[in-house]
């Protein structure tokens, strides 16, 4: 009985973790304007380290084309109850 519950539990584990944080991508909102956003985890209570990844994954998505990023638009949320920290950012690259 015990060899059934462990397992149980490290795919229950395995699934939360793989609902929770990671960028979803960068999604393409007109000619060069982009969107990306983020979940931070369970331990991510203030969205600044949510805003970092993003930007920096903005930043890289820009590097790929030779171009640099310029912000349109950004928006956070810290966590809050029943709700995780969260980041998005719309951007053009120049």
């Amino acid at each position: 009985m015990k060899n059934i519950k462990i397992p149980s539990v490290v795919l229950l584990a395995g699934m939360l973790a793989g609902c929770i944080g990671g960028t979803s991508g960068v999604a393409v909102l007109g000619p060069n304007h982009y969107l990306i956003g983020d979940t931070g985890g369970l331990l991510d209570f203030s969205s600044s380290a949510v805003r970092v990844k993003i930007y920096q994954d903005a930043a890289q998505y820009c590097s790929s084309m030779g171009r640099k990023l310029t912000t349109i638009n950004s928006r956070a949320r810290d966590s809050g109850y029943a709700q995780f920290a969260t980041a998005e950012l719309q951007f053009s690259c120049i």
